[in-house]
């Protein structure tokens, strides 16, 4: 069987499980624990250091504050409230651009749309100004229709007069000539 190879390989070998660590292994197995033990203390050494630098540095924001501590308060506290004032007044600002924006797209929408409803409007003027001229021609044939029909009516009136008159008179000649008849019959 070969030796598996890598990190591990030493545990894998079914030879060297068995067997116990030679003097060589057990000395570098020492070191390597002292190293590590070392390291750990140097760890904490540095851990407690850095506590200890971490604490000294909130004991000097503490100092300042102290020192000038309502002041600087109350300086850090305009200056948050510039702050809040800033972002919302940029907010209103933002917004009105955004404003701004759709309202000028609104506008260029509704000059187009006027300009169009404009044109629409001459076209139905001018289809409109050809509706009266045509509207006046058709009114002066309907006035010269009616003088023709006027004209013809009173013409239908006289010959309607005259029809009466000449069926009054054959009405009396019929009416002698009976009368004529009659007497002839008699006679």
């Amino acid at each position: 069987m070969l030796p598996v190879l890598g990190p591990f390989s030493f545990f894998n070998d079914p030879d060297r499980r068995q067997s116990k660590p030679d003097q060589g292994e057990v000395q570098r197995i020492s070191a390597l624990t002292k190293e590590i033990d070392r390291g750990q203390r140097e760890l904490e050494k540095l851990m407690q250091d850095s506590a200890a630098i971490e604490q000294a540095i909130k004991d000097l924001q503490e100092q300042i504050l102290e020192v000038g501590g309502v002041r600087l308060r109350a300086q850090k506290s305009k200056v948050d409230g510039i702050r809040n004032f800033l972002e919302i007044e940029n907010d209103k600002i933002t917004k009105s651009e955004v404003h701004l924006i759709k309202a000028r797209k609104d506008s260029e929408k509704y000059a187009k749309s006027l300009e169009a409803n404009e044109e629409a409007l001459e076209a139905s003027t001018e289809v409109l100004e050809q509706l009266q001229n045509e509207l006046a021609v058709v009114r002066s044939d309907v006035a010269g229709v009616q003088k023709s029909v006027d004209a013809a009516n009173a013409r239908f009136e006289a010959a309607k007069d005259e029809l009466e008159a000449i069926k009054a008179e054959l009405d009396e000649k019929l009416e002698l000539t009976r009368e004529f008849r009659k007497i002839e019959v008699c006679v």
